[in-house]
C-alpha cells in the first residue's frame, strides 16, 4: 500500500513582494487538485534567523579560509 499526500509546502528561494507573488500563486492554483494557495507571511523571527544563518556560514568560511 502506498502512501497518500494531503499537501505540499512550497519554499521560496527569496522572500518576494506581494503583488509580484499573484502569478506564482496563480500557477500553483492551476495544478490539478490544488484547493488552496495561502502565502506563508515572512516576519522578524524569520529575519533574525536569516541573519543567523548568514553570520554562521560567513564564520565558517571564515574560518576554513584563515586556516
Amino acid at each position: 500500500m502506498s502512501d497518500r499526500h494531503k499537501g505540499y509546502v512550497v519554499t521560496l528561494k527569496d522572500s518576494i513582494k506581494d503583488d509580484d507573488s499573484k502569478h506564482i500563486m496563480n500557477a500553483i492554483r492551476m495544478v490539478k487538485g490544488v484547493i488552496a494557495v495561502d502565502p506563508v507571511i515572512e516576519n522578524i523571527d524569520d529575519h533574525i534567523t536569516k541573519q543567523k544563518v548568514q553570520f554562521d556560514m560567513k564564520d565558517k568560511i571564515w574560518r576554513v579560509l584563515s586556516e
